[in-house]
């Protein structure tokens, strides 16, 4: 008998106030080529593209999560899509020199007050949201301010050549971000945020550590209060090494997040991390993209089997992907996940 989504017992689940009895999916995206091959070839419905007819995409968005087993459906709010008002760069990716405001002039000029976020994103979502699920409100800011607003290179440069500019842009951009994020917390159908901050490399985060305390630690503290002040979540994704310098430990003692999500196999397996973290966070995911990749049928379900036994006891685990479940994963290896999630007795 296929179980109806439950938003609250998953809450209970994932903060430890209640006894697992279920390994609860999670996981923080999965790519519009997989949804439509799921959509087509599983659902056996006609894929709409989002560009195409808003309300007829997410209605399919809405019918993959719930028959994938989900208990919410993220919504991304990314400024080249959910956005209103904001200026169009050369690139929604910059590495180099290309952001919107590299000086004094550039930041007086730009429309801080004018932009806003496209609600017919989310009316579209609730029109189609089943019972018993949220919506966990997706946001990325520190991506934002480096690959767009800023450029990456400027960024390192306005560092050292001009960082009263940079506490600026940042307080504006960051700010921006927690008005926002106040407003989507209050509504019913959003069940927390999950914020995107993907900080560091293989080795370390990709400046220093103090910066990150003293420039963005305030901000996520805020959006954790935020949530936390209306009985809601708030969830933390960052790619690359951040407990070298315990930025993982200021994440959870000072910004109060209640799951953590995104591991590399190669930086720390998701089995130490719940094993050292586990039960001061949630720890979503963990299944290594590369393997989610590479691997074929038994071989993955021995693996996914390894990382359940490891995670699953205790509670406060949600199985699913390291990352994200990105348009070269295998749709069937992604369906073996659910599959073993589902299969996992306690």
């Amino acid at each position: 008998m296929k179980r109806s989504p439950d938003f609250k017992e998953f809450q209970n689940l994932l903060s430890g106030k209640i006894t697992p009895s279920r390994v609860p999916i999670t996981d923080l995206y999965i790519n519009d080529e997989i949804l439509q091959q799921y959509v087509e070839n599983i659902l056996e419905g006609t894929w709409i593209p989002r560009e195409e007819n808003l309300d007829g995409y997410y209605r399919n968005y809405a019918l993959c999560y719930l028959n994938m087993g989900f208990d919410y459906i993220p919504l991304h709010f990314w400024i080249e899509t959910t956005f209103v008002n904001f200026p169009q760069p050369e690139s929604w990716i910059s590495s180099g020199t290309m952001g919107l405001v590299r000086n004094e002039r550039e930041f007086e000029s730009f429309p801080w007050d004018n932009i806003r976020i496209n609600e017919r994103h989310l009316e579209a979502l609730e029109k189609h949201l089943p019972d018993g699920m949220k919506i966990m409100a997706v946001g990325g800011d520190f991506q934002e301010l480096l690959d767009v607003i800023i450029g990456t290179e400027n960024f390192f440069l306005m560092m050292y050549d001009a960082p009263d500019l940079l506490e600026s842009i940042t307080q504006k951009w960051f700010g921006f971000r927690l008005k926002t994020n106040r407003a989507l917390i209050n509504q019913d159908s959003v069940g927390g945020f999950f914020n995107c901050a993907d900080m560091g490399s293989k080795n370390a985060t990709l400046i220093n550590p103090e910066y990150i305390r003293q420039h963005f630690l305030p901000f996520w503290t805020e959006y954790g209060n935020e949530a936390h002040k209306v009985g809601k979540m708030y969830w933390f994704h960052s790619c690359g090494n951040i407990y070298k310098d315990r930025i993982i430990d200021d994440l959870i003692d000072i910004a109060g997040i209640d799951a953590f999500h995104s591991f590399q196999d190669v930086i720390m397996p998701v089995e130490e991390f719940k094993n050292i973290y586990g039960k001061r966070t949630a720890t979503l995911g963990g299944i290594d993209v590369d393997m989610m990749t590479r691997l074929k049928d038994e071989e993955l379900r021995a693996h996914i089997r390894t990382v359940l036994e490891k995670c699953a006891p205790g509670g406060r685990y949600g199985a699913g992907t390291g990352n994200s479940v990105a348009a070269y994963v295998p749709l069937k290896n992604w369906l073996v996940l659910l599959e073993e999630a589902r299969a996992y007795k306690y």
